[in-house]
């Protein structure tokens, strides 16, 4: 997996004695108690492994006050507070476990969430462009004048690379390889979007393509922010009303097109918590987590632990 939500690597088992470790520690209550007015946005990719998701959801539902788009947005709006522990779970892209897996660990505890769809991706059956770069490395794709690299890397690379030449050096690696694709795609379809909105879990704007925005020139950032508002209206039979910034890079031009269409909430992928109340609807934090990480590491990341110590040893 490239696009991992956890700045570690959380399928590790080595990892499960110092998360537990942080856990036990005095530490953790200590954050707890201080962060307990901070509202926190969680965010998720896939849910490959639904039973400790759902062992997430009942942590969630059980410690904190899992909170709808609509009741966030509301609050932003009508500058009102919201409860202590407040939590909106999300998730980026469109993975097809979303809807298999996810929602019904949600419906059952009656957790809302948000789900921030690539549009261009809707009844397709082309991979995310870094899920298709990661399968090109592997079957011996390079990119010219590149230092070979392993899929993850090269994945960080053209994340940072402009618009222009992510294209161009994801055109190469296709060239130099012959052969199917290794992997299946899980997209949703737009039947797939309009259940989960219906169920509880709304559906809102994550780009068409899922560039990084600030990697952009304007003409871009334009099109791929109306043209996924537009897609998704005529899916949804309502517009977006909140966004999330691909990769979490913000990018000012961004900005100006939320405000024209009239958006209430955008997201970052900061892996910070939120103090109230919010100084910027269009710059909300989120924490970021895998759905197979233990439980242990969702408490410390929730307390603001996690996120704390990331931050300062700068491996955020």
């Amino acid at each position: 997996m490239t696009e991992r939500s956890d700045p570690e690597r959380t399928g590790d088992p080595r990892r499960a004695v110092p998360t537990r470790l942080l856990r036990l520690s005095p530490l953790q209550p200590v954050f707890a108690l201080a962060n307990r007015r901070a509202f926190v946005a969680i965010a998720y990719h896939s849910v490959d492994d639904p039973d400790t998701f759902a062992a997430h959801i009942d942590y969630l539902a059980s410690h904190y006050h899992p909170m709808s788009l609509a009741q966030v947005v509301k609050a932003i709006g009508d500058r009102s507070a919201l409860p202590h522990r407040a939590v909106l779970v999300t998730f980026d892209d469109g993975d097809k476990t979303i809807i298999e897996h996810a929602l019904p660990a949600m419906k059952r505890r009656s957790v809302p969430g948000v789900l921030f769809a690539v549009a261009g991706h809707i009844d397709s059956d082309r991979p995310f462009w870094w899920e298709e770069a990661d399968d090109l490395v592997r079957r011996g794709g390079r990119v010219e004048g590149w230092k070979a690299s392993d899929a993850d890397a090269l994945v960080r690379r053209l994340k940072r690379e402009t618009q222009e030449r992510r294209l161009s050096a994801l055109e190469e690696l296709r060239q130099g390889v012959i052969g199917e694709a290794e992997h299946s795609v899980r997209g949703l379809s737009a039947a797939d979007l309009r259940a989960l909105d219906a169920e509880g879990i709304a559906v809102e704007n994550h780009t068409l393509t899922h560039p990084s925005l600030d990697r952009c020139d304007p003409k871009t950032i334009v099109g791929e922010i109306q043209q996924a508002h537009s897609l998704l209206a005529d899916v949804l039979g309502r517009e977006p009303v909140a966004f999330a910034y691909p990769g979490g890079y913000y990018a000012e031009q961004a900005r100006a097109v939320l405000e024209s269409l009239d958006y209430r909430a955008a997201f970052l992928f900061d892996h910070r918590l939120n103090r109230l109340p919010l100084k910027d609807s269009l710059r909300i934090s989120r924490v970021r987590i895998d759905a197979d990480a233990s439980v242990d590491r969702l408490a410390v990341i929730m307390s603001g632990l996690h996120p704390a110590l990331l931050h300062a040893t700068g491996r955020v």
